[in-house]
């Protein structure tokens, strides 16, 4: 009889194998991904930050993702004012 722990484990890496090759397979068709997300997801964890003022931690990412989010648009728009 198989102990509950060893099927779990077992479970565990199927799992992870299964995740590792749709991660393998879906690499070869990559998209860009779509930076104005990147400033919604920073206000909205700036957002949640204002009702937890023990960690700065959401303030930090929500800042981090705004940041990561308005520079790759200012790029982008100016590639796309350097193609017209």
């Amino acid at each position: 009889m198989i102990i509950m722990t060893e099927l779990y484990l077992m479970l565990g890496i199927l799992l992870m194998i299964l995740i590792l090759a749709f991660i393998f397979i879906k690499k070869k068709d990559r998209k860009e991904p779509d930076y104005n997300v990147y400033i919604i997801i920073g206000i909205v964890f700036l957002v949640m930050s204002l009702g937890n003022s023990s960690s700065n931690s959401l303030w930090f990412l929500g800042l981090l993702f705004m940041i990561i989010g308005l520079i790759e648009k200012v790029k982008e728009k100016n590639k796309k004012s350097k193609n017209k």
